[in-house]
């Protein structure tokens, strides 16, 4: 089953910004089907960024709702934290 990324990518912008305008997601729409059509795309997984997503979110007391949100363990936030940590020495 093919999946149509624009389309979900238009919904979840418009649940993150409500403000976001039917026409302003049209026009985004059109741009991205111009500019991609017919081609495969490579999605890069959240890997590569989760580390400073994670640090940017963190609270010190919101460890589950990071993990949540991200569709991802609690472990992975706190050894993402960790390595930030480690990282930073």
């Amino acid at each position: 089953m093919s999946r149509d990324i624009i389309k979900r990518f238009i919904e979840i912008l418009a649940e993150v910004q409500p403000s976001f305008s039917e026409c302003k997601a049209l026009q985004i729409e059109q741009q991205l089907r111009h500019e991609f059509a017919g081609d495969q795309v490579y999605i890069q997984k959240l890997e590569k960024n989760i580390d400073a997503l994670i640090a940017m979110r963190f609270t010190g007391d919101n460890a589950d709702k990071i993990a949540h949100e991200l569709h991802i363990s609690r472990r992975t936030v706190y050894r993402a934290l960790k390595k930030r940590r480690v990282a930073a020495r």
